[in-house]
This record gives structure tokens, sequence and C-alpha cells, in this order.
């Protein structure tokens, strides 16, 4: 549940003008204006199975994020993936794409912000920052968006700046104390010169608890668990030896991790030039920095080689000896004389993190159970459009992409330290395109695209995993 609210520091008539003609013509029918052949038609007029969506549209849609649009648009999947991936999306479109982040594979589906190519799945979960249009291409879109996006491509255009001196402050606030402010400012510089700025902050707390196993039920010495530890109710504590190896430090109730809380916050900022009636030149500058836990997850059920490890829904005996699924004796995973039963699936909305030893060091391994993931990046792009002629134009756009990625799992969500995760990672991207349009015939009856790209990536991903059995 949420509710928003909107200030605007313009007159509301100026500002419903101003969303009405987001990819319109202007004559206040609404229809909306597409570049997927990168010449502005109207999407009824577009050869393409195209789903494009205005900026009128996302505001009554209450829609954030790109993976929202992506629910209206047919056969298209664009979803948040999980710890192991960092903070990356799934993209599919028509059965195509990619769900694997790591830079050295070609992602599928083609992920544009402001006619730029957006090189990897990383990061790719776009905030809809003060959008004019947000064009869905499903089908290979391979002749004018590259061979990366055979399944098809993902197009996000911002506002311009248009020197109205207008702009708007947007609050919302909903459950899981959720928090988003969103806000934009226009303005006129001086003559041919225009700016405008726009940010985005959100916060939201998660709604699945990670737990230090270690912290909950500590295994040796007679240990006793705090007092606000999360148990289940009457469970007893095992004076067991050994098993558990030291914990990282957690807060008093032993909570390592809020999954699925989120901590955003993304900046854009143009500059716009008109020298004449034919050049359109716009710089753009954005930074990101996201810093959150990974989606939530529990532990439904799970078989270990030689038991059997209870799900909450289907519990098996809490005491003594417990009986495994095959109503053997327990053979343990956790060290001797420690016993494994419901206890340690901890319910609907909590999971466990087990740390482990060094086996060079004997130091605790670092906090990579904990499911953090942050990432920081930033880009520039500068856009130059030049009609030559009525029938010719030239568009040059440069742009500069680099982020740094941290995240860290503990993928098995189990009181077992396996499978424990660190993988940093960073990404360069540099890009060049020309295009030349133009058209013939005595009403342009033909169309013609001509066009050139480059583009330098250097990306560097290394992963460390404790893989213990």
């Amino acid at each position: 549940y949420c509710c928003s609210a909107i200030a605007l520091l313009a007159p509301a008539a100026a500002h419903a003008q101003d969303t009405g003609d987001q990819g319109s013509s202007g004559s206040g029918t609404g229809e909306i204006i597409v570049t997927a052949q990168f010449r502005e038609q109207n999407i009824q007029d577009t050869p393409l199975a195209i789903t494009a969506v205005n900026s009128a549209m996302l505001e009554a849609r209450s829609q954030t994020d790109i993976t929202q649009v992506a629910n209206q648009a047919p056969s298209v999947t664009l979803k948040p993936q999980g710890a192991a991936y960092g903070p990356s999306i799934a993209a599919n479109i028509r059965g195509v794409g990619q769900y694997d982040f790591n830079p050295a594979l070609e992602p599928g589906v083609g992920l544009y912000v402001d006619d730029v190519y957006y090189a990897t799945l990383t990061g790719s979960m776009f905030d809809l920052l003060d959008l004019e249009r947000v064009e869905i291409l499903r089908g290979p879109q391979g002749t004018l968006a590259g061979r990366n996006s055979i399944g098809g491509a993902v197009k996000l255009y911002s506002k311009r700046p248009e020197g109205t001196n207008s702009g708007y402050v947007m609050g919302t606030y909903g459950s899981r104390d959720r928090m988003d402010l969103r806000a934009s400012a226009d303005f006129n510089i001086t003559e041919g010169v225009d700016a405008r700025l726009a940010g985005v902050a959100k916060k939201q707390g998660g709604y699945v608890k990670r737990l230090d196993f270690g912290c909950v039920y500590p295994m040796g010495g007679g240990a006793r668990l705090p007092s606000d530890a999360p148990l289940n109710p009457g469970a007893e504590i095992n004076p067991a030896v050994g098993g558990i190896p030291a914990t990282m430090p957690t807060s008093s109730n032993c909570v390592v991790a809020d999954e699925g809380e989120v901590d955003f916050m993304g900046f854009r900022g143009q500059l716009r030039f008109r020298p004449t009636a034919d050049i359109d030149i716009n710089i753009i500058g954005d930074y990101t920095i996201d810093d959150r836990w990974q989606t939530g997850s529990v532990l439904l059920e799970t078989y270990y080689p030689n038991g059997y490890l209870a799900s909450p829904h289907y519990p098996i005996a809490v005491s003594p000896p417990y009986v495994t699924r095959a109503g053997t004796a327990d053979i343990n995973p956790y060290g001797p004389g420690i016993a494994y039963d419901t206890r340690f699936v901890c319910g609907k909305f909590c999971n466990f993190a087990s740390y482990t030893n060094e086996p060079d060091t004997g130091q605790p391994m670092r906090d990579s159970a904990d499911g953090r993931i942050h990432f920081e990046g930033w880009g520039l792009s500068g856009q130059v459009d030049w009609n030559l002629s009525d029938r010719l134009k030239l568009t040059s756009i440069t742009a500069y992409r680099e982020y740094t990625s941290n995240f860290e799992n503990d993928n098995d969500v189990s009181p077992m330290a396996h499978s424990l995760g660190y993988g940093p990672l960073t990404f360069e991207f540099f890009s060049q395109e020309l295009r030349l349009n133009g058209a013939f015939g005595p009403n342009d009856e033909v169309e013609w695209t001509l066009g050139g790209y480059y583009s330098d990536q250097k990306s560097v991903y290394t992963s460390f995993q404790g893989l213990r059995s």
C-alpha cells in the first residue's frame, strides 16, 4: 500500500500541457511518436511489434522502474536477479535473451538510454526518472539495433531541456516504510541554451530476515541463545561440541541482513545548445548509487546426503533421535553430536547464513554471506542532430560509461556454510555512432538510413566462491 503527493514549481496548467505532450505530436490528440526506425513516426505507422509508454502513462500507472513497464508488454520478461547475479536483471523477449550477467556473454536484448547502448545486464534495472517515453521493440532488431538485439530492444528516452522554467517535486510513502522522492527542474540559461536537472531517492525496508546461524544456535561450550533471538517456540539448546565456526559481528537479535531492502539514488543533468534552427546539441551526465540487499529468498525443503532438513510446512519430529526422512538415525552434517531438526528452518520470512573460516589463515571469511549488493556508476553522452537539408539529417552520438559492482551471497540460504560468494566487477565503455537519414521521391516515399558504430569495452570480473562439502 502506498500513497503519493506531487508539488509543482509552475502553474498546474503548464504541467498538464507538458505531460500531455510527451511523445505526442503536439496536437493534443495524445498520439505517441516513436523513433524506433531512427526517425519520428506515429506508433500506428511504425511496422514493428512495439510497446510504447509515454510519461503521462508512466505517471498514471505509478511505474518507477523498467521491470514494471515490462508487465504491460506481451512476451517480455525483465526481472531483478538474485544475489548470485549481483545488481542485474534477466532480460528476455519472445523466449530469446540472457539471464547470466557475466560481461563475457551477449545480452540478447538490447538496452538503450537516450540512444546509447548499455552493454551489460549489470546495473540495468533502470529507474524511470524524468522520462519522455519507453519503447519496447519485440523480435529481432539487428538491422538498426545491432547483433545484441536478436530478441528485441528496450529504449528509454529522457525529457530534453526546453527552457520552460518549471519543475516538480513528487513524494511517495508506502508499506515497509517505503519513501520515494523525485524532482525535476527545467530552466533557461541564455538564448539558445537550456538545462534540466532530475534526481530520485528511494528507500524501503526488507521483508525477509537473514539470521546468523552460529549466533542463533551457538554450538559448543553449553552456550545459550541471546534472550531476543528469534527462535521457534519450545526449541531447546543443544550444548554440542564443534561444528559451527566463529560468527561474524551481528546485531543483538542475530540479524545480518534485511533482504529486499532498497537504498537507491540517481541524478541526471542535461545541457542543451541550439545555436541555430538546424543544429541541436544535447549533453547528458548521470550518476547512480544502488546499495541494497538481495531479493528475499527462503528455504522450503532441503535434502542432505545422509539426512533430511524439514520444510516449515512438513516438519519432522523435534525430539531425539531426530529421525531422518528414511526413518534411520541421523548422520550429522554439522559436526559430532550436533543434531539438526525443524529449528534449522526458521520460517516463511527468514533464512540462515553461516560463516566459515579460511582454510589457509584460520580467520573468519569476509562477510560474504549477507547478500549485500552495491553498484556505483556514472556516464556522459553527447548527441548532435544537424538538419543538413529538409530531407537530410546527420546524427552523432558519443558516450562513455563506467561502474563498479560488488555483491555477496550465501546461495543455499541454509545453516550450511556452503557456496559463499563474493563477486567484484568493474566496467568501462566508450562508443561512437554516426547516422545519416534521408528520403527521396515526390512525397518522400523512400526513406533510408546509413550509419556506423564503434565501441570499446573493458570489464574485469572476479569471483570468489567457497564450495565446501
